[in-house]
């Protein structure tokens, strides 16, 4: 298997089958609240399975991912996802404050 870094949080694990992690899209507004964000668009990506860890726009630009994955946004639990198989999602917070400041995540 390899495993391509996007940027960000954004990564394929290319390798029968291909699963992508958190896609981000373009990010406005940023250089105006003084933080950057200098990662070329993704482009080339497909894959079958599309995880999104949370619903920030820096993780689940969805759209950003060509093919026809199956799309599993934000969910705790087990899924029975073909081609992959099963796939579980572990609910946890995305900050020390049990996900009060920046809301919740799955692993």
């Amino acid at each position: 298997m390899r495993v391509r870094w996007f940027g960000q949080s954004a990564f394929l694990l290319d390798g029968p089958p291909p699963v992508f992690i958190d896609p981000f899209g373009p990010m406005p507004g940023l250089a105006e609240r003084g933080r950057r964000f200098d990662y070329p668009p993704i482009a080339g990506a497909a894959a079958d399975l599309l995880l999104v860890t949370h619903e920030h726009p820096d993780h689940n630009a969805v759209e950003a991912v060509g093919g026809t994955p199956h799309v599993l946004r934000s969910l705790a639990g087990t899924f029975a996802v073909t081609p992959v198989g099963e796939v579980a999602g572990v609910a946890s917070e995305h900050d020390p404050e049990a996900g009060t400041l920046r809301g919740h995540n799955v692993m």
